[in-house]
């Protein structure tokens, strides 16, 4: 999962990694 701070103290961007292959996709996101 990738992490990017804002400009806004204490906002955080959360972005999940997606998987992807000839079936389709998959995001994991409890971790």
């Amino acid at each position: 999962m990738k992490i990017i701070e804002t400009a806004l103290p204490g906002v955080l961007i959360l972005e999940p990694q997606v998987f992807g292959d000839a079936r389709g996709f998959f995001v994991e996101t409890f971790r």
